[in-house]
């Protein structure tokens, strides 16, 4: 038996979709060139980074928000 999911209120069968190839793919955005699989594992957030919206600079606070969650 299929276990349906529901999308804004229809039913279907997730079994029954194209699912994304493990191939590499080789194509170019907003003038990069990329050579990856559409399928893949999600990388690990890396801490040093720095992320920049906006002009607004964001750092990642794992472990404040840990903490945050451990009082509640």
């Amino acid at each position: 038996m299929a276990t349906f999911l529901r999308y804004r209120g229809v039913k279907y069968d997730p079994t029954r979709h194209e699912q994304l190839s493990n191939a590499p793919v080789d194509h170019v955005y907003r003038g990069h060139h990329y050579d990856s699989a559409p399928r893949h594992e999600a990388t690990a957030p890396d801490s040093e980074v720095v992320l920049t919206y906006r002009g607004v600079s964001y750092h990642h606070r794992k472990a404040e928000a840990a903490r945050q969650v451990q009082q509640a």
